[in-house]
């Protein structure tokens, strides 16, 4: 499934023509993280085409991307910082990510609820990320109070 969602994703003139972000989703998809997958595999094992899950893997793709992006920055990680002026860089390309994240739900059916759904089941991912995110950095001294 890796290939048909990058393959997808390389069919977004804004994904190809922003060549840093471009580059760090590549990177992603061929570091081949399982969890990408699943929206394909849940399709297969209910007998579904997997061409139609290949959107929301995409969007689950740039939405892994934007929270790896977002997590380096506020754990001041550099993996992927692309130039001197690298916290607003990141934080830019988070926010770039997060939008084609949506964008890529767009184009999931021609069915108007199950995108709205999709869109905000996206919307509470992030959402309930970035409140983990705000918990993270307050640096917990041990397990129970994290």
């Amino acid at each position: 499934m890796y290939p048909e969602i990058r393959e997808f994703l390389q069919e977004n003139e804004a994904l190809v023509n922003w060549k840093e972000v471009n580059e760090l989703v590549v990177s992603i998809i061929n570091d081949k993280p399982k969890h990408i997958q699943l929206p394909g595999l849940v399709a297969q094992a209910f007998g579904r085409d997997q061409s139609r899950a290949v959107a929301v893997c995409a969007s689950l793709t740039l939405a892994f991307c934007a929270i790896v992006v977002l997590d380096d920055l506020l754990d001041g990680d550099r993996r992927y910082a692309v130039d001197e002026n690298e916290s607003a860089s990141l934080a830019n390309m988070s926010a770039g990510l997060i939008s084609l994240a949506f964008q890529c739900l767009s184009k999931i059916s021609d069915d108007p609820e199950l995108i709205s759904n999709s869109q905000a089941t996206l919307s509470k991912l992030i959402f309930d990320v970035s409140y983990g995110q705000s918990l993270d950095v307050k640096n917990p001294n041990n397990e129970e109070d994290y």
